[in-house]
């Protein structure tokens, strides 16, 4: 297990809201034993390769719930844009 709650304690300088970083990581099932959380804070995850992105504006989430032979069904679309990189800073 990774502990990932490094870092909680900080406090937020400007005040203003938002999502400034993107996490993203390979969908595995994992069962809810090995997932943990404190008051719907995520404390602790199975060791996995997650790549972090800066992001310029606030995405743009939408989630639509479908249905079809199959079930209900959920659709998430987010965009957003990424931070340019500069190798050669």
């Amino acid at each position: 297990m990774v502990l990932i709650n490094s870092g909680r304690s900080r406090i937020c300088k400007d005040s203003v809201g938002g999502i400034n970083k993107i996490y993203l990581f390979s969908h595995i099932n994992y069962s809810r034993s090995q997932i943990v959380l404190n008051n719907n804070v995520l404390t602790s995850y199975p060791a996995t390769t997650i790549y972090e992105f800066e992001v310029e504006n606030e995405p743009i989430v939408s989630q639509k719930q479908n249905e079809n032979e199959g079930g209900k069904y959920f659709d998430l679309d987010i965009s957003f844009d990424l931070v340019k990189e500069n190798k050669d800073a």
